[in-house]
């Protein structure tokens, strides 16, 4: 469906002319699993989005029309309540900017897009921000780009996600032809040209289904947790996995487990694994950025243990053509998407996605992707 399709069906169920938002995936070229550990992340937003047409009502209930998934309903907003489960990132943003007093009234919205949803690539975090991001435009409300970010995060929180705010930051963040370098230390963050002459990032998505809160995505971060609540008891100044390198980790491999050592050296690596990525970026070095890629996979399956048998084939099968610079897998892991960088060459990856079929039985959808703007109105 496109936006003239979503504007005219909005007119035709709620005979008004809305104002349009769109809120774009996110795909992370490499940092994964650093964000909620105060690492460095390289991210991007897509051109893939959810759309958000909205206008405001008189009376204090929010109708909700969710045309992908072709459900409605109908929120009060003085009495918010989580009464069928597709809703719980609408409600998780209504309590929190509950909680910090802001006040406003109901509203129309319908809400579509073409991000893949169980791919990786933050459609969860997608829909939060656009959601919070059409709230503030409609009602003029006294909060930024950069505070969605938080209200987000602590919004998908709350439905059982403990994720960082990599994703977030960079929906709301990002700009067109940019990557973003962030710090999840301090959130400082610098742009940097997303350089990749005569070559593109695709994915690879392995359709193979994942949901966050009911893997052990959190039970990595209770790994580096403990972990680092080891650390610190023999070295107070050790307050964060920041302030570990490789040769510091190893002075205390005696008192964590093998697992723990494992974790903490995936995540040192990883953001010298960042840093470098810039410089190849900046340099066009992508015969160098492609083994970074292949270096974090091998480190997320190895080390971290958050990948599968289907990303690994992926990852394996890219490695032997000569198009492919790099590949890794991308997002929480246990399934979703692989990230490559591929050169410009004519590819339809038939052979490729009839292994992965013969393999899997399952289909391998292959997705372009480049550097669009955050989250933005655009009607």
């Amino acid at each position: 469906m496109n936006l003239e399709e979503l504007e005219s069906k909005f007119i035709a169920v709620f005979n008004q002319e809305p104002s349009i938002f769109r809120a774009p995936g996110r795909v992370n070229i490499i940092g994964e699993h650093t964000d909620y550990n105060q690492g460095l992340v390289l991210p991007f937003p897509i051109k893939q989005a959810i759309y958000f047409a909205a206008t405001k009502r008189s009376d204090r209930e929010i109708h909700i029309h969710a045309l992908d998934i072709q459900k409605d309903t109908i929120i009060n907003l003085d009495d918010v309540k989580l009464l069928e489960p597709w809703t719980r990132f609408f409600v998780g943003v209504l309590n929190v900017l509950a909680e910090d007093k802001f006040s406003f009234g109901g509203f129309n919205i319908m809400i579509n897009g073409d991000i893949p949803f169980g791919a990786g690539i933050s459609s969860s975090s997608a829909l939060t921000c656009g959601f919070l991001y059409t709230i503030k435009s409609l009602y003029n409300l006294n909060y930024t780009k950069r505070d969605i970010v938080f209200l987000a995060s602590r919004a998908e929180n709350g439905t059982g996600v403990n994720g960082g705010k990599m994703d977030q930051f960079s929906i709301c963040m990002g700009e067109e032809n940019k990557a973003i370098l962030l710090d999840c230390k301090d959130y400082s963050y610098t742009l940097i040209e997303n350089n990749t002459q005569n070559a593109s990032w695709f994915l690879f998505n392995s359709n193979v289904e994942h949901n966050l809160a009911e893997t052990e995505y959190n039970d990595r971060r209770a790994d580096c947790d403990e972990a680092l609540q080891i650390i610190n008891q023999k070295n107070p100044e050790i307050t964060s996995l920041r302030d570990l390198d490789t040769e510091s980790v190893n002075l205390y491999i005696d008192l964590i487990s093998k697992k723990q050592f494992d974790r903490i050296t995936h995540y040192v690596d990883e953001n010298k694994r960042v840093l470098q990525m810039v410089k190849d970026l900046e340099s066009n070095n992508l015969e160098n950025a492609g083994i970074l890629l292949y270096e974090s996979h091998q480190s997320l399956a190895e080390l971290y243990e958050v990948s599968c048998e289907e990303l690994d084939f992926i990852v394996a099968k890219l490695k032997e053509e000569d198009y492919c610079y790099g590949a890794r897998m991308m997002g929480g892991g246990f399934g979703g998407s692989v990230i490559a960088l591929l050169k410009d060459t004519e590819n339809d990856f038939k052979d490729l996605k009839k292994s992965y079929f013969d393999s899997f039985g399952l289909e391998m959808d292959i997705i372009p992707v480049v550097s669009k703007n955050g989250i933005e109105k655009i009607k």
